[in-house]
């Protein structure tokens, strides 16, 4: 049946381009009938339409436009990419042309050669809004961050641009380069003085592959203090996979890691939106803990289920090798699952539960492991940028013993 309408199609058109030409008629209005094809997404109808087109005016340069426009949408990309390159031989300074072609290296990622069109795009109509917001976009999907927020900084000013580039400006806040991220631990403890932890780290993305994080962060446990620092990278060698490594250092006090050193690794899948799993993140934790009195190895592999309506469920495992000062090694096992998902704009609601030291962060994690936790937190933004990040949880200690903690964290993109 597509077939036949196909035909039928054709051959209407044909028929009325040729009453047209005899007839002495206005000429036949080819975009207007493409147009209508592409509006209920008959792409093939349209591309037919805009051959008989082309072959009833070889030099109309209209109808190779639409023609490579329609390659375009149908995903035939290297073959609309020639014919438009084809065009701009012919007319150089056509700014709708550039324009196209432009996004069409943009969405390659061929970011130098879609600046390079748009530039002559904006020279040959320094008029066109649209073509300076372009280069905004194709900038900030670049990584050149600075030069685009300029230039959406000029276009607000600019009554056509204005509202695209307030937005365009909040969602470059909101992936800024660096991030301050002050938080502080609260930990009500039944069978010892309460626990505390204050901590500021900074973290910064240098490029579409490497980022930093480092800090300093004080933990207070058993009545005693201790200083430590802490830092990290990430390397993404795709944009599917990362790599993490890092460590800490916290002195001798013993409440907290003399040393811990970390490498994780980390795989993305994307199955499309219309699934119930619309993507999965594999990872891959180890870590090496050392106390004053103790050695600890943690081998921690855990999975995030990307689901509808931005909810995400992860659930990992963790496997740790226990090493006391006098004593022979003991393993241990621990799970633990969270639950995120969106409550209202700007506002997303967390649920955890763990069984188990989740990552022997702190001395009691290695004495007492056969613990139980129940946690819920809210996410709350703020403004474009900033922030703020709550937890409470309920920790069942093996001999009885219980622990109420109490977490807030502010995070600022600047």
């Amino acid at each position: 049946m597509p077939h036949q309408h196909q035909i039928l199609g054709r051959a209407g058109l044909l028929l009325m381009a040729l009453a047209v030409v005899l007839r002495g008629q206005v000429p036949f209005d080819w975009p207007k009938e493409i147009g209508k094809f592409v509006a209920a997404r008959h792409y093939d109808l349209a591309m037919s339409t805009s051959e008989d087109w082309i072959r009833a005016y070889p030099n109309d340069l209209d109808a190779r436009a639409w023609h490579a426009r329609i390659c375009r949408w149908q995903g035939h990309t290297d073959q609309a990419i020639r014919e438009y390159r084809a065009l701009l031989g012919k007319v150089p300074r056509d700014a709708d042309l550039l324009l196209e072609l432009s996004r069409m290296l943009a969405s390659r990622k061929e970011y130098r050669g879609a600046l390079e069109l748009l530039e002559q795009a904006i020279s040959a109509a320094p008029e066109r809004t649209d073509c300076v917001l372009e280069k905004a976009r194709t900038l900030a999907r670049a990584g050149r961050r600075s030069e685009a927020k300029g230039l959406y900084q000029r276009l607000a000013a600019v009554e056509v641009g204005k509202t695209e580039s307030n937005v365009a400006l909040m969602e470059l806040r909101e992936g800024s380069r660096y991030q301050l991220i002050v938080g502080a631990n609260s930990d009500l403890i039944s069978y010892a003085p309460n626990g505390s932890a204050l901590s500021a780290v900074v973290d910064a993305r240098w490029n579409a592959r490497w980022s930093t994080s480092a800090g300093v962060i004080r933990y207070g446990r058993f009545g005693k203090t201790a200083e430590g620092v802490e830092a990290s990278a990430s390397y993404r060698p795709s944009a599917a996979d990362a790599i993490v490594f890092g460590g800490s250092a916290a002195g001798n006090a013993g409440i907290a890691p003399r040393t811990l050193w970390k490498l994780g690794y980390s795989h993305g899948l994307r199955f499309g939106e219309g699934r119930i799993v619309r993507g999965l993140e594999l990872s891959y934790d180890q870590k090496w803990v050392r106390y004053p009195d103790a050695r600890i190895v943690n081998f921690a592999p855990s999975v995030s289920f990307y689901l509808p309506r931005n909810w995400i469920w992860t659930g990992g495992i963790s496997t740790a090798r226990t090493v006391m000062e006098s004593g022979s090694p003991s393993w241990s096992r621990s799970a633990q699952t969270r639950l995120m998902f969106p409550l209202h704009a700007g506002y997303t609601g967390q649920l955890l539960l763990a069984s188990g030291a989740e990552n022997f962060g702190t001395l009691d994690q290695v004495l007492f492991r056969n613990s139980k936790l129940a946690a819920a937190g809210l996410k709350v933004r703020i403004v474009p940028g900033q922030e703020i990040n709550a937890l409470i949880g309920y920790q069942q200690i093996a001999g009885g013993r219980t622990q109420v903690s109490l977490r807030l964290v502010y995070a600022l993109r600047f």
